[in-house]
Parts: C-alpha cells; structure tokens; sequence
C-alpha cells in the first residue's frame, strides 16, 4: 500500500507544476487557470482515477483467494453467513480499503496546495470533487476484483493480464465520451470520471482549445478561474449511474461464487483448467522437457539458480512458447520492429514468466522446508532474484546481442531495464506475498512507457530510443534500492535468527 500511495503522490507533485516554471496545470483558449482548489482537486483526481482503476484492482483482488488458501473460508462457510452477506463484506472492505489509499492521497494533495495553491485551501471542494470524481471508480473496480475472483476462467495470471486489456477499454470508452457533449451510454461507461471532469471544466463557455496537464503558458494573457463542479442532478445522475455499475457486477460474481464447497471448489479448479491458459500449458507439456537439462548444471548455488529457473518455465510450459516466438521475431523482423514492437511484447510476456518466481514456494507452504536446507536462509532471495535475471536474460538474448551490434548504449539500457523488472518482481513480491502487486504495477508502468511519446525519464529498457545516461543511471539506482528494500524485509520478518 505505501509504496503505491507514495506513487500517486509522486505523480502527483509532478503533475502540479509551479507557476514559476512557466507551465501551467489547465488552460482555456491559451489562458491558464488559476490554481485554486477547484482546479488543483480535479485534475489530481482524474489522475488518481485513472491509475487507481488500474493499481486498485490489484490491490483488492485477493479478498476470496486469501480465504481459500488460509482455510478460513471453510470456517466462513460452516457459519450462518449467506453468500450475499460474505461478498458485500468482501467488497464494501475493497472499497474501504481503496477509499482509504485516496484519502491518504487527497491529504498530500491538500499539502501540495499550500506550496503551489494561489488561492486559499478549501478542503469541502476538496472532498467532494473526490468523492464525485473517484467513488464510482472505487465501487466498480472492487466488484470487478470479486468478479474476477469469483469466476473460474477470469482468475490467476490470465486474468491478471485481461484486466490490463479491460482497463484500456475503459479508457478508450472515456476517450469517446469526451467528443460527445450530450449525455448518453458513454458517460455512464465512464468509471475514471474523465469525460465528466472534460465537461465540467468545457461547460463554463464556449471556448476553442482546452488543456489539461502541465503546459507552457502565455503570461501575457489573463488568468482563467474554474468556478468548480457544477452540483445539480443532471451534472451528478451519470457518476451515479456509473457507480450503479457495480450492482450488475456483484450479482454475476454471486451466481459464481462457490461459498467454498469443497465439491465446488475442486469442480471450479477443473474449470481453471480448461482456462484458454492452462490448456495451452497442457498441450506444451512437451516442450518442458527442452529445459529439463538445467537443474543438472553448476554445482551449489548456482545449480539451485538453474533448477528454480528451470522450474518456472516447466510449471508454464507457454512462456517457452512465447520465448521462442519472441527470438524468432528477434531475428526476422526489421531493427526498427524489433526495437519498438517486440521487446515492449517480451516485456508483457514476462509478467506472466516471473511475477510467481519469489511468492510460489510460500504459496504452496514449500517455504518453511527449503528454508530447512543447509545455508538457504541467507541464498533464498539471492537465488530467487538470479532465477528471475536468468529468465529475463532468456528472453531478451536475441534482442540484446542485435542491439549490441547496432546499438550498444541501448543494448546497456536493455540490460539496466531488465534487471529492473527482476528486481521489481522480486522486492514487490516479497512486500505483497503475491504476485499481483507486481503484475498491476508494472502492466501500467509498461502502458505508461508505450504511451509516453518517447519521453526519456520513461525509457527503461531502450525500446522507445530515447533513454540517455540519466535515464540508465536512474533504472541502475531504483534497482539496487529495490533489492536493498527487499533484502531489509525479509531479514526483518526473519528475525536475528
């Protein structure tokens, strides 16, 4: 929760710019609007909307799951407790939980505001442009988590990357909504506010161009004043329907929901797998036995490196499949192609390929017994953090060693950006216990860097072509805080033993 809080707020600061900088927050027609609360806590709102409805379902979406494999939903069940009871507590507690990241959050805004406000603070605007604006996003994103949770084909790691592709559509369908001035079916589907927020702030007037987020102004024109949101009914009915949203949601996630019969859980683990995923799996079977060879390899710990390595790719037999196809891409496709398609494509398949590497063993309840072994207590994270490297290294080779001939300074960011994602998975794993605080943070790090333009700060790994020294020496030192941060946690839980 802190480091994602800590992100929003990050976000946040940088989003604001100081009037000094000569950049401006929102502008009308080339007049910029004066920072005052009404102006700050709608865009920082939007932008808290938009990366909660992606962060936040990751977040939330292990409510069930967690039960499940504590065990304490057999208990839950054995209880006079209905389903509809259970689920409305599973997720009026997701929207408690989120609802209390975004208060944190409106806090640091607020803290902000006397830094960089030119009008006095008003925490009420503050509140209720929050609550209009992000509650909605809230309350659908919490019974999407159930939802997903709840049905069979939607939940692990294929869900995991589906929801990134429903994320995207909605913000594809609120990208339509803004071009549509009337009320109809798109700004109901407009759970991240954005379109309520374009018109709110493109009602106040006719006007010929509307910015919102940091540009440069022209100090010779006139400051512009957002009166604020407009509070009658037919300004709020649409964020009200949007948050009706949840209703269907919930109701689908109920007829799926098993209350933990073990009958209907052990039926349910049959469906998973005939999850498009896991019968992909299935059938590669086979090609599990080209990495049988590595846990034969080395000696001591780097033999334990090869087996862990091995062992990943044997349990998802369709990451070989995708590391093969990616190589093959590598090869035949043009420098260009290969730069900026297929390595951001290697980078999405290798979520699936390493975000369980540092949680499995703890999800299994293997922990306590390898940790049994001679000297392993102190080799755990480092040969976890080496599995995920080695398999990040598989797929990114033929990348890299065509990038070395044609570019080495970005063939040295695609090793920087490698070991970042490794080192991510590994410190973000073992913060969480599980694998989806990495999937989500990273699925919208990745969608943020395809759709960064080009920006340098975003170019972890070299494939938008603009990394510079900076950028590498940046990615170089968030990695070894990550692992620093990592190895702190672990030997706090440990103990001094």
């Amino acid at each position: 929760t802190l480091p994602i809080l800590l992100i929003l707020c990050v976000l946040a600061y940088r989003f604001v710019p100081p009037v000094d900088t000569g950049r401006a927050l929102m502008q009308i027609d080339g007049h910029r609007a004066l920072n005052d609360s009404a102006t700050i806590s709608i865009v920082t709102a939007a932008l808290a909307s938009v990366m909660l409805g992606m962060l936040g379902f990751y977040m939330v979406s292990s409510a069930v799951r967690r039960d499940l494999e504590t065990r304490t939903g057999f208990v839950i069940a054995a209880m006079p407790v209905g389903n509809g009871e259970y689920l409305a507590g599973k997720f009026f507690g997701n929207a408690a939980y989120l609802g209390a990241v975004v208060l944190g959050y409106m806090v640091n805004v607020m803290g902000m505001h006397l830094l960089r406000g030119e009008a006095p603070l008003e925490p009420l605007v503050y509140l209720g442009t929050f609550t209009v604006m992000i509650g909605p996003t809230i309350l659908v994103v919490s019974a999407l988590a159930l939802l997903f949770e709840c049905v069979p084909l939607l939940a692990g790691r294929l869900g995991d990357i589906l929801y990134l592709f429903v994320w995207i559509a909605m913000v594809s369908v609120a990208s339509g909504a803004r071009r549509i001035p009337s009320l109809d079916w798109h700004h109901v589907a407009d759970v991240f506010g954005m379109a309520f927020m374009q018109l709110q702030v493109g009602g106040t007037g006719p006007h010929d161009s509307l910015s919102i987020g940091s540009t440069v102004f022209d100090a010779d024109k006139s400051v512009w004043i957002f009166p604020g949101i407009e509070w009658g009914w037919r300004s709020i009915a649409p964020r009200a329907m949007t948050a009706a949203l949840a209703v269907p949601l919930l109701l689908i996630a109920g007829l799926a929901f098993g209350r933990f019969d073990p009958a209907i859980v052990k039926s349910g683990a049959t469906h998973a797998r005939r999850s498009p995923l896991d019968v992909l799996n299935r059938a590669l079977k086979p090609l599990a036995r080209l990495v049988a060879p590595l846990p034969g390899l080395g000696h001591g710990t780097s033999r334990l490196i090869a087996a862990e390595t091995a062992l990943g790719l044997m349990l998802g037999p369709a990451g070989l499949l995708w590391l093969m196809a990616a190589a093959i891409a590598s090869l035949v496709t043009p420098f260009p192609v290969m730069l900026h398609g297929v390595v951001p494509l290697i980078f999405l398949g290798l979520v699936a390929a390493i975000a369980e590497i540092p949680t499995r063993d703890g999800a299994v309840g293997m922990t306590p017994l390898l940790l049994t072994m001679p000297r392993m207590r102190e080799r755990y994270l480092p040969i976890k953090l080496c599995a995920a490297a080695s398999t990040v290294l598989l797929f990114l080779l033929v990348p890299l060693l065509r990038l070395l001939i044609v570019r080495p300074d970005l063939a040295l960011s695609l090793v920087i950006g490698g070991s970042f994602v490794a080192a991510a998975a590994v410190s973000l794993g073992v913060l969480s216990g599980g694998p989806k605080a990495f999937a989500g943070t990273f699925l919208l790090f990745l969608y943020g860097v395809v759709r960064s333009g080009g920006e340098p700060a975003m170019d972890f790994a070299g494939f938008t072509g603009s990394a510079t020294g900076t950028t590498r020496m940046g990615y170089a030192l968030a990695t070894a805080a990550l692992l620093m941060v990592a190895m702190a946690v672990r030997r706090r839980r440990e103990g001094p033993n």
